[in-house]
C-alpha cells in the first residue's frame, strides 16, 4: 500500500486558490476537509481528500451554472 501524501497549508492554498483564512472558515463550517495533526506544531491535509473536494466543488459549480443558463434560456425563449 502506498503511503498517503500530506499537504501543508501553503500547498492547500495553491491547490484551492483560497486564502488560509477562507480554508479555516470552510473547515469550521464543515464545508472543507479537516486537517490532521502530524506533530505538536504541524497540521496537514491528505492530498486525496483535497483533490476529491476540489473536483466535487468544480462539478457542483458547473451544475449551478448550467441550471442558471437553462433558466435564462427559458425566460428568453419561453
Amino acid at each position: 500500500m502506498l503511503s498517503e501524501r500530506y499537504l501543508k497549508i501553503e500547498e492547500v492554498v495553491k491547490v484551492t486558490s483560497y486564502s488560509r483564512a477562507q480554508i479555516y472558515r470552510l473547515m469550521k463550517s464543515g464545508e472543507f476537509p479537516s486537517s490532521y495533526r502530524l506533530s505538536k506544531n504541524r497540521v496537514a491535509w491528505k492530498e486525496t481528500e483535497i483533490r476529491n473536494w476540489s473536483e466535487n466543488r468544480k462539478s457542483t459549480t458547473l451544475m449551478v451554472e448550467l441550471d442558471r443558463s437553462q433558466k435564462l434560456l427559458k425566460e428568453v425563449w419561453g
